[in-house]
């Protein structure tokens, strides 16, 4: 799934959301925002509890409230940057690897999150991750092979 399919999906369930519940995305975060909740899962119960919320439109809100409450999303070039502070002898090796990735076609999207970097086409094949100082683990999902046992 491209960055557009998923941008286009999300903007299908925010208008499933108005549809259903006859409130705005913008409304619900306001929504929860006001209730005073900051966790996670406390957002969520409070949706389903006092609002009738169903669980995945409840995350869905939350995850968006939460993002409005710490002042908008993360650049993605910030959470890769965030993850070879310290480990910056890495980055030359990431760099390579996602030169290498590029050419694997349009289709393959970059996902970076807080410890690593989920390489996917429709769903995850492989995973990049700078897991100490000197050693950077990359996990493929390789169809029909056996996980290696130590």
């Amino acid at each position: 799934m491209s960055g557009t399919d998923v941008a286009s999906e999300l903007a299908n369930m925010s208008a499933n959301l108005e549809q259903k519940t006859g409130r705005s995305m913008s409304a619900w975060i306001e929504v929860v925002l006001a209730s005073g909740k900051a966790k996670h899962a406390e957002m969520i119960s409070y949706l389903k509890n006092q609002h009738g919320l169903g669980h995945g439109y409840a995350n869905f809100v939350a995850h968006a409230a939460r993002e409005k409450a710490a002042g908008g999303p993360v650049a993605e070039e910030d959470l890769i940057t965030a993850q070879y502070v310290g480990k910056e002898g890495l980055r030359p090796i990431y760099d390579s690897l996602i030169k290498i990735v590029s050419k694997f076609g349009d289709d393959v999207e970059l996902a970076p999150k807080k410890a690593g970097v989920s390489l996917r086409r429709s769903k995850q094949f492989a995973l990049i991750e700078p897991t100490t100082k000197t050693r950077i683990d990359i996990g493929i999902n390789l169809k029909g092979m056996a996980r290696p046992t130590a």
